[in-house]
């Protein structure tokens, strides 16, 4: 990377940007997709992926399934699609990535109901 690149903070992967900032926008995307799914669900998972003009000009959304596919192919019928207060959260996990001047090429938002009815929540990226 060149020194230009690295003063600007251009080109940088998620392994390279603090992650703190992202724990409470994670947790809203998760909990907006809680309140969307039946309640039956053990877990719930949404792929982002920025668009062809790169992140802070939208990002496409997959459905809200139940089980841990890789893509944006559906398995089954069972499925949500994500409404406005999921939409709204992923646009600031979005705009936070833009602030940061980093990028991912796919993201995976993935919540999981424990033995105690609690959820765990968990974000991963693949980098271009």
């Amino acid at each position: 990377m060149n020194i230009l690149k690295r003063l600007l903070g251009a080109g940088k992967t998620p392994r390279e940007v603090d992650g703190a900032w992202q724990v409470p926008v994670i947790q809203e995307i998760a909990v907006a997709m809680i309140h969307q799914i039946p309640e039956e669900w053990t877990s719930a998972k949404l792929l982002l992926e920025p668009t062809e003009q790169g992140l802070g000009r939208g990002m496409r959304h997959s459905a809200i399934t139940p089980q841990s596919g890789d893509g944006f192919a559906l398995q089954d019928s069972h499925f949500v699609m994500p409404d406005m207060a999921v939409m709204a959260a992923t646009r600031k996990l979005e705009l936070g990535w833009v602030e940061r001047k980093a990028t991912f090429k796919r993201a995976a938002i993935t919540a999981t109901r424990d033995d105690s009815g609690g959820w765990g929540i968990q974000s991963e990226y693949e980098h271009p």
